[in-house]
């Protein structure tokens, strides 16, 4: 393969940057046995990337957008995490700051075993679910973890978090204000 060849074919596999949840980044590219370098992808271009991916959000108010799995008896908070052992300590704080007037639900965008390691060390009562494979995550366009979203009993999406600056206790808060509120 000609240089000019990859540089197109390289600005091509550029395009389809993994999502800015995503902690792959991309550093090399085999072609034939040889292993050229592209550059890595800067924060500030993911960020940009990730801000550009929030016009994929599911429509608020438009039903059906959660999966079967993810809808509760009530309108619940859902709260999609990485499998980072981080959320072990962040979660639970995060599940004692709040008064939980709105169900919370966990979905981890990874493996069943993440999943029941955070499960340990939640309280009681907070339902946690794994995501495999992210088809969930990705269909609820989770672009930055963690992320919140307000999911209704026939699946519809009654809120979600667009800001990626948000405290996990800011978000529930905002999502809690936003739900409760309409329902009075």
């Amino acid at each position: 393969m000609k240089k000019s060849e990859l540089d197109s074919w390289g600005s091509k596999l550029l395009r389809f940057v993994p999502p800015a949840w995503c902690s792959v980044g991309l550093c090399g590219l085999a072609i034939s046995g040889a292993v050229y370098e592209l550059p890595r992808i800067s924060p500030s271009f993911k960020r940009i990337k990730m801000k550009a991916d929030l016009r994929f959000d599911p429509e608020v108010g438009r039903s059906g957008v959660a999966p079967q799995a993810l809808r509760g008896v009530a309108a619940e908070y859902l709260l999609v995490v990485s499998e980072c052992s981080c959320n072990a300590t962040f979660v639970p704080s995060f599940l004692a700051d709040v008064d939980r007037r709105l169900p919370i639900r966990v979905l981890v965008a990874g493996s069943e075993q993440k999943a029941a390691t955070l499960a340990k060390v939640l309280p009681k009562g907070i339902p946690v679910l794994a995501d495999p494979q992210q088809k969930r995550s990705r269909r609820l366009n989770a672009v930055f973890l963690p992320r919140g979203y307000v999911v209704a009993r026939d699946g519809a999406l009654l809120w979600l978090q667009a800001d990626d600056n948000l405290t996990l206790s800011k978000a529930y808060q905002a999502a809690e204000a936003q739900c409760l509120d309409k329902e009075k």
